[in-house]
């Protein structure tokens, strides 16, 4: 490797380091050093780290309009106790999960559905997804309750390797 690839390297981990660190500390966020970090990660062009793709993922951070925002806000969370919302994806199945759990995972919704990279290629970031969503529901205890909730999407993961994840959805910007 050479010391330009070297250092773009370190550029690149330190960045996703730094990232993580702000958005898991409790003090406050610096959401303007965050947004810097992100467009960082995502200018560097990296290979998406399949890794990124396995297991849940919860949502740390975001900005938007993006629908888990409001369900992980404090004030949902005084009243839901506590609350966290992300994404599962099965790589093999290609099938998407979204979910937020209130009122300390005692209640769940979720939208499932499908996922298909726009390109085959997963270099360089962002890649693009489209997804399909093919069900919805709400869980309370042991009952499911349906949503009637289907159709289209679309989501870019911006940067990803094993440890952050930085993904746009519907007009907003998540750390997981």
């Amino acid at each position: 490797m050479s010391a330009e690839a070297d250092s773009a390297c370190n550029s690149l981990r330190e960045s996703s380091e730094r990232l993580v660190e702000l958005v898991t500390s409790n003090s406050s966020s610096d959401d303007a050093e965050i947004k810097l970090l992100i467009s960082r990660l995502e200018g560097a062009g990296a290979t998406l780290v399949k890794d990124s793709f396995s297991g849940p993922w919860e949502v740390v951070w975001s900005e938007g309009t993006m629908a888990w925002r409001a369900l992980v806000a404090k004030g949902v969370q005084a009243i839901a106790g506590n609350c966290r919302a992300g994404q599962a994806f099965d790589v093999e199945k290609r099938q998407a999960l979204n979910f937020a759990e209130l009122f300390d995972g005692r209640c769940e919704i979720t939208a499932e559905g499908t996922f298909t990279p726009v390109t085959e290629a997963l270099a360089p970031c962002p890649v693009a997804f489209d997804v399909a969503i093919t069900r919805g529901a709400i869980i309370v205890g042991t009952r499911q309750f349906d949503l009637p909730i289907s159709g289209p999407g679309f989501f870019e993961i911006l940067y990803g390797d094993a440890s952050v994840r930085v993904f746009r959805s519907s007009g907003g910007l998540a750390v997981q």
